[in-house]
């Protein structure tokens, strides 16, 4: 077995210049979300909510994101997950080993990169990836891809 972090950018090497985007419906997703709370007396249970339905919205945190956020009067230190395990909780646990990976899974992963050159990815070639992932079952926390260098 091998193993693969539920994070799936270790497949693909960093490249410079890429920024996550989101499209126009995701943005405007995000600012219908965002309109349903008050900036200014966000509490831990509505942070989690938005966290909740942005995930439920295929919106991941990017740059694009964290604009979106602070355009609508958010801190996005607020949204990220508080307390132990959560990221921007202090002393918080590691995160839990990768899963393990059967061999087929890493044929399919094998298969789903085949005829990408991993330097030279389009923003179509990083949607389409995203959601050949997806349809494998292959649906980790964040952006299959980190775009930024």
């Amino acid at each position: 077995m091998t193993t693969i972090g539920s994070d799936i950018t270790a497949l693909l090497p960093k490249a410079g210049g890429f920024a996550a985007k989101l499209t126009d419906e995701q943005k405007t997703a995000a600012e219908e979300i965002l309109a349903q709370y008050d900036p200014e007396a966000l509490s831990e249970e509505d942070a989690e909510e938005i966290r909740q339905q942005l995930r439920e919205a295929g919106i991941a945190p990017s740059r694009d994101l964290k604009s979106v956020l602070e355009e609508a009067g958010f801190d996005t230190e607020q949204l990220r997950p508080q307390g132990p395990g959560g990221p921007g909780g202090a002393g918080g646990a590691p995160p839990p080993p990768p899963p393990e990976l059967s061999d087929e899974q890493v044929q399919t992963l094998a298969s789903i990169f085949e005829g990408y050159d991993a330097e030279d990815l389009s923003e179509e070639d990083l949607q389409e990836i995203q959601a050949k992932l997806q349809e494998a079952g292959f649906s980790g926390r964040g952006s299959v891809v980190d775009r930024q260098a």
